[in-house]
């Protein structure tokens, strides 16, 4: 009977150096994986400026359906944004902003944004503050930030990027469930006079999360 036990014993032992021990003991903390996903601002309302409802504290959000009408076909809406405000929040209808969720672990987000100041308006370096918010808490803040817009097609567009938010979250197994606000604030901070636009072809600005590459100006959260 003894024997029979030994042999039992040692053959058990042989399966665990064959298949391993059972997940739980070498699972070892979360293994996260990062979802890509993208979404493109939407207008908040049939008025293309959106000052007016800036200015009934509303904030555009964005969502997965991308533009399908150009600027000059009537698609799309704009924003005129100046000086009279630089804050960390999305308080001033003058300083530009966006705020919506994404639901996983997230570990960079970059911002792509078109100027529609027109082809014939040179629009160069500039300087700005830039606000992350999620939930509520400005994480970080680029302060006077010199920028320098790329061309796109007849217009241009600022990109900036957020990286090493996982440093700052925890992390979840998978792609992740905690769903966060997110929202940034963009205010100029010279004498550049900006038209921002979205919700249209030749201007889809969007965020984009956890981007394979991170473009544009790098913005590390710690």
């Amino acid at each position: 009977m003894l024997k029979g036990i030994g042999v039992s014993v040692a053959m058990a032992a042989v399966l665990v150096m064959t298949f391993g021990a059972p997940a739980s003991a070498t699972h070892g903390g979360p293994h996260p994986t990062f979802r890509l996903e993208t979404d493109h601002f939407q207008c908040l309302s049939s008025n293309r400026v959106q000052n007016v409802g800036r200015n009934n504290g509303e904030v555009p959000t964005w969502g997965p359906t991308a533009p399908t009408q150009a600027l000059a076909a009537g698609g799309g809406c704009v924003q005129y944004e100046n000086l009279l405000s630089n804050a960390d929040t999305y308080t001033s209808p003058w300083d530009l902003a966006f705020q919506g969720t994404f639901t996983g672990n997230l570990k960079a987000l970059t911002f792509e944004i078109y100027l529609a100041n027109g082809p014939s308006v040179s629009i160069g370096e500039g300087t700005a503050n830039a606000t992350l918010l999620i939930d509520g808490e400005a994480v970080h803040t680029a302060t006077q930030t010199a920028f320098t817009p790329e061309p796109a097609g007849d217009i241009k567009k600022i990109v900036f990027s957020y990286t090493k938010l996982e440093t700052r979250f925890g992390l979840e197994d998978g792609d992740g469930t905690i769903e966060r606000e997110i929202g940034i604030s963009w205010g100029s901070f010279n004498e550049q006079q900006n038209l921002f636009a979205w919700g249209a072809t030749d201007a889809p600005s969007k965020v984009v999360f956890n981007p394979a590459t991170t473009p544009g100006m790098k913005f590390p959260v710690n």
